[in-house]
């Protein structure tokens, strides 16, 4: 049984919920909510560029210096990735590198801090590799993902993704073609 004092609150955050569809103290101005969702859309872009191989969708994520740095990541489970420089470095690597895998990326956990034109992102992402030539073996690794942004226009892109990991599952020689 709630006390009375839990109960008005909850009736309070209720009400504020159900008009609003968020609690009232929760509810930010509107370019507020689109810049947060615009800056985690250029990780969405990213990751479904890779699982699609599409490397247009890949390249619109990224502003033309863009880095994209897994070498933390591929330390931790025992690879050597080098960091890739400018947009289109990026894209000739990875296009090719993704294409050998069917890959399913899951984004969760994006944590946002917009400043003015620069933003950062903190996300967790979920990726499962299984190699196109035989889908009966898999790497899975979950990996933090630090991204600076940049505004371009009226979209969000990525000057630098540092990507960590925090634990791996799976045969490792997927990722290294064995």
């Amino acid at each position: 049984m709630l006390s009375s004092t839990k109960s008005v609150a909850l009736a309070t955050l209720t009400s504020a919920f159900l008009t609003t569809g968020t609690p009232a103290e929760d509810v930010a101005p509107t370019s507020e909510v689109a810049d947060h969702h615009a800056v985690t859309d250029a990780l969405i872009r990213f990751t479904n560029g890779m699982d699609t191989d599409d490397g247009a969708l890949i390249a619109s994520a990224f502003s033309e210096n863009g880095i994209a740095d897994f070498t933390p990541a591929a330390a931790k489970v025992g690879m050597q990735f080098p960091v890739l420089e400018g947009r289109d470095g990026i894209v000739g690597a990875l296009v090719p590198f993704a294409s050998a895998f069917t890959t399913s990326h899951s984004v969760t956990n994006a944590r946002v801090d917009v400043q003015g034109d620069s933003a950062t992102l903190y996300a967790l992402v979920e990726a499962q590799h299984l190699p196109v030539v035989d889908n009966t073996r898999h790497f899975m690794m979950m990996n933090q993902y630090q991204i600076d942004l940049v505004r371009e226009g009226d979209q969000w892109v990525m000057s630098r993704m540092t990507i960590d990991n925090l634990w791996a599952n799976g045969d490792l020689a997927v990722m290294t073609g064995g």
